[in-house]
Protein backbone atom coordinates (compact mmCIF):
# COMPACT_ATOMS: atom_id res chain seq x y z
CA UNK A 1 0.00 0.00 0.00
CA UNK A 2 2.58 2.25 0.68
CA UNK A 3 4.22 2.50 -2.78
CA UNK A 4 1.00 3.79 -3.84
CA UNK A 5 1.19 6.70 -1.83
CA UNK A 6 2.52 10.37 -2.99
CA UNK A 7 0.98 13.37 -1.78
CA UNK A 8 -2.34 13.91 -2.33
CA UNK A 9 -4.85 16.25 -1.05
CA UNK A 10 -7.06 13.13 0.29
CA UNK A 11 -6.51 9.15 -0.61
CA UNK A 12 -9.78 7.39 -1.30
CA UNK A 13 -9.57 3.30 -0.68
CA UNK A 14 -12.39 0.89 -1.36
CA UNK A 15 -11.60 -2.40 0.13
CA UNK A 16 -14.01 -5.11 -1.66
CA UNK A 17 -12.92 -8.15 0.34
CA UNK A 18 -11.55 -8.46 4.15
CA UNK A 19 -11.67 -12.32 4.78
CA UNK A 20 -10.05 -15.17 6.60
CA UNK A 21 -9.64 -16.89 5.13
CA UNK A 22 -10.06 -15.66 1.71
CA UNK A 23 -13.54 -16.97 0.20
CA UNK A 24 -12.80 -17.57 -3.45
CA UNK A 25 -16.98 -17.45 -4.07
CA UNK A 26 -16.51 -13.53 -2.84
CA UNK A 27 -12.97 -12.73 -4.29
CA UNK A 28 -14.26 -12.16 -7.95
CA UNK A 29 -10.67 -11.07 -9.02
CA UNK A 30 -10.25 -8.38 -6.11
CA UNK A 31 -7.41 -7.79 -3.92
CA UNK A 32 -8.82 -9.33 -0.37
CA UNK A 33 -6.87 -8.71 2.61
CA UNK A 34 -6.75 -10.69 5.89
CA UNK A 35 -7.75 -8.97 8.64
CA UNK A 36 -4.48 -8.45 10.20
CA UNK A 37 -3.19 -6.70 7.50
CA UNK A 38 -6.35 -4.45 6.84
CA UNK A 39 -5.65 -3.20 10.57
CA UNK A 40 -2.00 -2.57 9.50
CA UNK A 41 -3.65 -0.60 6.61
CA UNK A 42 -5.24 1.33 8.66
CA UNK A 43 -2.52 1.94 11.55
CA UNK A 44 -0.44 3.42 8.52
CA UNK A 45 -3.26 5.23 6.93
CA UNK A 46 -4.00 6.80 10.58
CA UNK A 47 -0.13 7.68 11.42
CA UNK A 48 0.81 9.21 7.91
CA UNK A 49 -2.32 10.70 7.18
CA UNK A 50 -5.43 10.05 9.08
CA UNK A 51 -8.40 8.93 8.60
CA UNK A 52 -11.26 11.12 7.22
CA UNK A 53 -14.76 11.63 8.33
CA UNK A 54 -16.82 10.71 5.32
CA UNK A 55 -19.68 12.89 6.08
CA UNK A 56 -18.44 15.77 3.55
CA UNK A 57 -18.01 13.18 0.89
CA UNK A 58 -21.76 11.91 1.27
CA UNK A 59 -21.93 15.82 1.06
CA UNK A 60 -19.97 17.25 -2.18
CA UNK A 61 -17.52 15.11 -4.70
CA UNK A 62 -14.91 16.29 -3.91
CA UNK A 63 -14.84 18.06 -0.89
CA UNK A 64 -11.63 20.40 0.87
CA UNK A 65 -10.61 17.82 3.72
CA UNK A 66 -10.47 19.02 7.35
CA UNK A 67 -6.75 19.31 7.04
CA UNK A 68 -4.18 17.75 3.60
CA UNK A 69 -3.58 14.46 2.45
CA UNK A 70 -6.54 12.95 5.05
CA UNK A 71 -8.05 9.17 3.66
CA UNK A 72 -11.26 8.12 3.08
CA UNK A 73 -12.01 4.15 3.60
CA UNK A 74 -15.04 2.88 2.38
CA UNK A 75 -16.11 -0.46 1.47
CA UNK A 76 -17.69 -2.14 -1.56
CA UNK A 77 -21.01 -4.32 -1.78
CA UNK A 78 -22.83 -5.12 1.80
CA UNK A 79 -20.80 -8.70 2.55
CA UNK A 80 -21.43 -9.40 6.25
CA UNK A 81 -18.05 -9.33 7.41
CA UNK A 82 -17.75 -5.56 6.93
CA UNK A 83 -20.32 -6.01 10.19
CA UNK A 84 -18.50 -9.14 11.42
CA UNK A 85 -15.07 -8.56 10.66
CA UNK A 86 -14.18 -4.83 9.99
CA UNK A 87 -16.36 -3.29 12.50
CA UNK A 88 -14.58 -4.33 14.94
CA UNK A 89 -11.32 -3.26 13.44
CA UNK A 90 -12.22 0.01 12.86
CA UNK A 91 -13.43 0.25 16.65
CA UNK A 92 -10.30 -0.79 17.66
CA UNK A 93 -8.69 2.03 15.87
CA UNK A 94 -11.53 4.24 16.57
CA UNK A 95 -12.44 4.96 13.33
CA UNK A 96 -15.86 6.33 12.65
Amino acid sequence: LAHRLENPRYLGLCYHNVAEPVDPLTHFGYDCKRPGEFEQDLAMLASVFGIADASPFAEQAAPEPARRGQALVSFDDGHRQWHDIVLPILRRQCVR
